[in-house]
């Protein structure tokens, strides 16, 4: 009589010890049970960040997606935490262990389930018996079936798992182990927007051409047979990232938010799949249902590979609004905007925002200020210090005030130019900006006259001037007949930033210096008033020499 040895279900062992065997960074989840006969299940862990990346380009994509819209891709290889050395389950699951002998016939079957650390067999369903001999053992989850004599994994099944091994049965106790396998690649998605979470944000990868959607393997469990393929459809997969409410900051917050996993068949090809967004999906406002993007980068999935697509959605611009938040125009809610951002806030410095209005309509320049040269050079472009220049005393130039009125008057110890309206009156302008609404930010300062470095970084933010192409100094503009030299930029742009938030900038089409529509600057070129002129297509930067610009427009900014 042939001797028979019996692969019981761990729970009706006469004797089980489960012990867990410290996790390494290739092996992990596993289980031992020990008895008159023992199973090991182990489950690999996802490919190492190293091997992915072999297989990905390492590319960053801007697309414009329209509607102020621009999105950030990448794919990198999914990160996997370094598990502690722990003792720790397989995850829950069901699994079925299939028996063959060596020309491939099946003799045996046995079903059971791991609950915490513990594999139950299935009621009802019989032990494992067999002669002695050499088996293949093959156990697969529940996702994984076996057809026709075939093991088949389908696409967007969830995590299917094979583990193979083969072992001789004697009169000897016996040790049957796993190494459960994953059959398939994996993708989640990883959102990243900033000051605002957005609503609904769903995606799903979809491919008119054909992919992968069966793999069958014979019953060795490991030989690929063949492969089924058809288009892959829209709604076969959703990724979805889960939403929390935001706090409005006057920092621009970032906000990360990932997908659960999709699971896909090895050899996909990454290029044909794209990306796009389920109907209701919003950001800033906007709408994101029609919008795609293409995979491109992903390349031809990797069995057991793991991989993180990351949309970065961006906007721009950003807003200061009266409580001292930032945001888009869109996230508005019940917040009224009052600057467009140009510097983000940090933890160590100010931000800086320009007005969404002029502070007056065309305000004459003259002053005793004006006409004697009472502040300080601070020519050049470079210069970031309209806040002090307006609110401080330490730039007047009391020699040249001297000078001109033979002594220097009392309230230029005591009083800043944005306090002196006699004087200074477009700095008195910009100082006393009303936004239109109660500012109720702590974090917002007061308003101030630009300097010439900060209307040059609005006009490189918003319009995208070049400061390279910036002239070497100030032109002086030969009692306002002489053009100044242009630096182009897109004004028509800038505007449209400044109107969709109930602001707006007023753009010259004049052609001389004293007939355009020209701001006024804090600061002084040579001892005389520096101006700036915003045209449709270009800039330009002067002095006024002979005085005879009389009229200005004042614009304010603020840091915050």
């Amino acid at each position: 009589m042939k001797a028979l040895r019996t692969i019981k279900s761990l729970a009706t062992l006469a004797i089980v010890f489960f012990t867990v065997a410290c996790s390494n960074q290739e092996l992990n989840n596993e289980i031992t049970g020990e008895g008159e006969a023992e199973i090991t299940i182990k489950e690999e862990s996802f490919s190492s960040d190293k091997a992915v990346t072999r297989s990905l380009k390492p590319t960053i994509k801007e697309v414009d997606l329209g509607d102020g819209l621009v999105a950030e891709v990448s794919i990198e290889p999914t990160k996997e935490q370094n598990k502690p050395i722990t003792r720790a389950a397989l995850a829950n699951g069901h699994y079925t262990i299939y028996a063959f002998d060596a020309s491939g016939n099946k003799k045996a079957t046995l079903l059971g389930t791991v609950n915490g650390t513990s594999f139950v067999r299935d009621a009802g369903t019989p032990k494992m018996k067999l002669g002695a001999g050499t088996y293949t053992f093959v156990c697969v989850n529940d996702v994984v079936s076996f057809q026709n004599g075939k093991f088949e994994v389908s696409r967007n099944t969830t995590n299917p798992l094979i583990g193979v091994t083969t072992q001789t049965i004697t009169n000897s106790s016996i040790s049957v182990s796993f190494i459960m396998k994953h059959q398939s690649a994996r993708i989640k998605t990883k959102i990243t927007s900033y000051t605002n979470e957005g609503k609904n944000i769903k995606t799903h990868i979809s491919s008119t051409d054909v992919q992968p959607e069966i793999d069958r393997y014979n019953v060795d469990g490991n030989t690929l047979s063949g492969t089924a393929t058809s288009a892959l459809s829209a709604t076969s997969n959703v990724f979805t990232v889960a939403e929390n409410a935001v706090t409005a900051s006057p920092y621009v917050q970032t906000i990360e938010r990932e997908s659960d996993y999709r699971y896909f068949l090895p050899q996909t090809d990454g290029s044909k799949l794209t990306l796009s967004f389920e109907s209701g999906s919003k950001i800033y406002g906007k709408d994101l249902s029609s919008k795609t993007l293409n995979l491109s980068a992903l390349g031809i999935l990797d069995k057991n590979g793991s991989y993180t697509v990351n949309v970065k959605l961006k906007t721009f611009p950003y807003y200061l609004y009266h409580d001292g938040t930032v945001g888009t125009i869109g996230d508005k809610g019940t917040r009224e905007p009052i600057g467009i951002v140009l510097t983000e806030k940090t933890t160590t410095e100010k931000g800086l925002a320009i007005a969404l209005k002029d502070a007056s309509s065309q305000k004459s320049t003259i002053g005793d200020g004006y006409y004697y040269y009472f502040l300080k050079d601070e020519g050049g472009f470079n210069n970031m210090n309209g806040y002090d220049i307006t609110w401080t005393t330490n730039y007047y130039n009391k020699s040249n005030i001297e000078i001109s009125t033979g002594t220097i008057p009392s309230e230029y110890n005591t009083y800043a130019p944005g306090e002196i309206q006699l004087h200074f009156p477009t700095y008195y302008a910009a100082a006393h900006y009303n936004a239109g609404v109660t500012i109720t930010g702590s974090n917002v300062g007061k308003w101030f006259l630009g300097s010439s470095g900060q209307w040059v970084l609005m006009c490189e933010k918003l319009g995208g001037l070049n400061r390279a192409s910036l002239p070497n100094s100030f032109t002086n503009n030969y009692g306002g007949d002489f053009v100044p030299s242009s630096t182009a930029w897109d004004g028509n742009k800038a505007r449209t930033y400044f109107t969709q938030a109930g602001g707006d900038l007023s753009l010259s089409t004049g052609t001389t210096s004293y007939t355009s529509i020209i701001y006024g600057m804090s600061g002084s070129y040579s001892g005389y008033p520096i101006f700036i002129r915003l045209e449709a297509n270009s800039t330009a930067y002067f002095y006024d020499f002979s005085v005879l610009n009389t009229y200005c427009l004042a614009r304010a900014f603020v840091h915050f």
